[in-house]
């Protein structure tokens, strides 16, 4: 009985993990670029959405067609867990950076 427990919280952590995709590093000059706030916009940037535990982030207007590709690539079986968080209230352009504005 014991096993089963383990293997059963290992595959769902593997799946969960597994799951999740960070696309690009958090550095990347490119995805970031903007003149005004309208060039930036909020992205999904994991396989769960920030309101089951996923992140968010504000990322180039250009940038976000990559995103969409890749998490078009997320498996079905995704455990996402059910945790609100999503804190982004929007995206601006700061010194020709994409900022998020926290609640």
């Amino acid at each position: 009985m014991k096993k089963i427990i383990i293997f059963t919280f290992l595959l769902s952590l593997a799946l969960l993990l597994g799951g999740c995709k960070f696309p690009f590093r958090q550095d990347a000059q490119d995805i970031k670029e903007c003149i005004l706030d309208t060039d930036c916009v909020k992205v999904q940037v994991t396989c769960c959405p920030c309101s089951a535990g996923g992140k968010e982030e504000c990322v180039s207007a250009a940038a976000k067609p990559v995103y969409d590709k890749i998490l078009s690539e997320c498996s079905p079986n995704v455990i996402c867990p059910q945790v609100y968080n999503c804190k982004i209230q929007k995206c601006v352009c700061k010194r020709n950076r994409c900022r998020a504005i926290i609640e």
